[in-house]
């Protein structure tokens, strides 16, 4: 038994649709792009939902979708990137350094 939406409903549902499978088309293309991944899953999710006013539960299927189809399963592996360090931190120095230790030792 399914469910019969009301006209108002079913033009809701009909537009989320489109836009996920305009996402997921997008997505295609952008793995198909390149055998690396160069962007991360968040960068392309929050580009989706500016670009085809999609949910974030919409990318989410189109992203799978998008994986299996392509057959590039490297995509759900994230991207490395090297952490940020807020600036170079100095280790204190040891006040006896090596010489000093030898002489004591004479």
């Amino acid at each position: 038994m399914t469910c019969k939406l009301s006209p108002h409903h079913q033009s809701l549902y009909d537009a989320g649709d489109e836009q996920r499978k305009l996402c997921h088309d997008w997505l295609v293309s952008v793995m198909s792009e390149s055998s690396e991944k160069t962007r991360t899953k968040g960068e392309l999710c929050a580009e989706a939902i500016e670009r085809f006013r999609t949910s974030k539960s919409a990318f989410e299927r189109a992203w799978i979708t998008a994986i299996e189809e392509t057959g590039n399963h490297h995509w759900f592996k994230p991207v490395w990137r090297p952490r940020k360090h807020a600036g170079v931190r100095e280790f204190p120095r040891n006040r006896s350094n090596g010489i000093e230790h030898k002489e004591a030792e004479r």
